[in-house]
């Protein structure tokens, strides 16, 4: 019984003659070390829009036809559809109509809530941006007091999200607009 209790108590250790082998350790190197001896934090994986296309397509193909092993469902590539489906880099307009019935296929209600409300959010902040445009063509400025509290209360995702925005051109503002309200409409169909 003691040997038991003493296991969970043990800590993993690393023996030196391990440690000095190691690049990193301060006695094997006799300069100190460089940026490029650092360890680099793995990116996430970006997915290219032919791994999407195929995934979607998959899917499609399946719910056309009887055989289930034609797809197989991906809780990352559906994430990642969400998080960039309004990008017209990642997602370009052909596999966007896909995306559009793919995301109408969804069975998660909260998740389906969860995607409306980011979409309103979008067509809130696209609005919004549209007639800052008309106030500064007529001059008309607006107390900027009320947006920095509003700031305040926001997340930092959304936060790094809308400066991301604040870079796109007007264009690319407005792709997002027109992706997002077909996608409230897709939603609103399927009910």
């Amino acid at each position: 019984m003691g040997a038991g209790k003493n296991k969970t108590r043990r800590k993993k250790r690393i023996s030196k003659h391990i440690l000095k082998a190691q690049p990193t350790h301060p006695s094997n190197t006799a300069e100190t070390p460089t940026e490029t001896d650092k360890p680099t934090i793995p990116k996430k994986h970006e997915k290219h829009p032919s791994e999407v296309l195929a995934y979607l397509s998959q899917w499609k193909h399946s719910k056309s036809t009887s055989d289930p092993t034609a797809w197989k469902f991906n809780k990352n590539t559906q994430s990642w559809l969400i998080r960039y489906m309004y990008n017209s880099d990642k997602i370009p307009k052909s596999t966007f109509a896909l995306c559009t019935e793919y995301i109408c296929g969804i069975q998660s209600e909260n998740l389906i809530n969860r995607i409306v409300t980011d979409a309103s959010r979008r067509i809130v902040r696209y609005k919004s941006f549209v007639k800052q445009q008309e106030n500064k063509e007529a001059n008309d400025h607006d107390d900027d007091d009320d947006d920095e509290k509003k700031e305040d209360s926001r997340t930092e995702e959304l936060k790094i999200e809308d400066e991301e925005w604040q870079s796109f051109s007007d264009n690319d503002k407005r792709k997002e607009y027109k992706r997002t309200r077909k996608i409230i409409e897709a939603l609103r169909d399927r009910e």
